[in-house]
Order: structure tokens, then C-alpha cells, then sequence
């Protein structure tokens, strides 16, 4: 069975990535990752109603080596 791409379901949910705020494709492609931008884009995903393990997928395919530690912050953060 084939997997979908993660950025197009979201952008399938949301719109376009190029109407995403800039700071969210920057803190996606280009930042390294802190608390404040994981934060961030965990606010994004989840005020915009993107599930945490969807978020997580996105997050892998900007930031593959990085994914683990964002991933527990991701979940800490959803739970809250």
C-alpha cells in the first residue's frame, strides 16, 4: 500500500504551503529546532486541527535527523 505524502494531506486540510505564515516554513525547512520553534509549529498543527501524528510525519520530511526529540515535545505539548 502506498503512504501519502504528509505535506500534501496537510496542505490538502489547510491550503497551499505558500499560504502558510513564512515563520512556519522557515521553522519547517530552514531553523534548526528549539523549544520555541517546536512550540511553535506544534501550536500551528494543532490549532489549524492536523492530528499529532500527522504533524509528527511532516515534521520527519523537513527534518529527518531532528524528529525523535521534536516528536516528544510534539506529544508532551499535544497532551497539555
Amino acid at each position: 500500500m502506498e503512504t501519502l505524502n504528509p505535506l500534501l494531506v496537510v496542505e490538502h486540510r489547510l491550503d497551499t504551503i505558500e499560504t502558510w505564515p513564512s515563520y512556519i516554513i522557515r521553522f519547517l525547512f530552514l531553523n534548526c529546532p528549539t523549544r520555541k520553534i517546536i512550540t511553535t509549529l506544534t501550536a500551528f498543527f494543532y490549532g489549524n486541527g492536523i492530528s499529532l501524528s500527522l504533524a509528527i510525519k511532516l515534521y520527519q520530511i523537513c527534518k529527518d535527523k531532528y524528529t525523535s526529540p521534536a516528536a516528544n515535545t510534539m506529544s508532551n505539548l499535544y497532551l497539555k
